[in-house]
């Protein structure tokens, strides 16, 4: 098993961080979190609270 992973960890990796990625992509898109995600890409756009 651990000739197998040594012999295709490039593959692995690639696999496991694109499931990452779509599990992010599913997470952020998913109905629930639409309001929260509109909320955070206005935050650019606000002025600064800082009083600068």
């Amino acid at each position: 098993m651990m000739d197998w992973l040594t012999q295709n960890a490039g593959m692995v990796g690639l696999v496991l961080f694109f499931a990452l990625f779509l599990c992010f992509g599913v997470w952020a898109y998913s109905p629930g979190n639409r309001k929260k995600m509109e909320q955070y890409g206005k935050i650019p756009l606000e002025e600064s609270r800082h009083g600068e």
